[in-house]
């Protein structure tokens, strides 16, 4: 998934939705016609399926994504986790966070 330039800990301010966030993606890999976004999650045990994902963390790849593609429009944006308990890797579907950060 990750093949461009890459860069750790990078800091996400705007609106999103209506609502201000801000936050810290652990890893944004930016190609060009691409932008990946990575979150690791310490969570014990971790998930084994999309459907056990918490809300809390969909709501924030979800926002991350919409800040994301205002940066890099015409871009795909794609999100995954890192359960760092295993390691298990778990990409999130863009259609799974479409409509989430919007109301």
């Amino acid at each position: 998934m990750f093949r461009g330039d890459d860069t750790p800990e990078v800091s996400v301010v705007g609106r999103v939705g209506g609502k201000a966030i801000a936050g810290r993606i652990d890893r944004l890999v930016v190609e060009q016609r691409r932008v990946s976004i990575l979150d690791y999650k310490t969570n014990r045990p971790p998930p084994t399926r999309l459907e056990e994902v918490p809300e809390l963390y969909l709501d924030q790849m979800a926002a991350y994504r919409e800040a994301l593609a205002r940066v890099y429009p015409g871009s795909e944006i794609r999100c995954a986790l890192l359960w760092t308990d295993g390691p298990r890797f778990m990409e999130i579907p863009g259609a799974l966070l479409d409509g989430r950060a919007s109301p």
